[in-house]
């Protein structure tokens, strides 16, 4: 890919904590709401 430019290691970390950020915040807004599967029947 001509023009691609890879981001740097700093850019790539902030990508990944801030994904991890959205990731936790659904799972707490999840719980909050009382929605979802918490225990998963046998």
């Amino acid at each position: 890919m001509e023009g691609y430019h890879k981001p740097d290691q700093q850019k790539l970390q902030a990508l990944k904590d801030t994904a991890n950020r959205l990731r936790i915040s659904s799972i707490q807004a999840t719980t909050a709401a009382g929605s979802g599967c918490s225990v998963i029947p046998p």
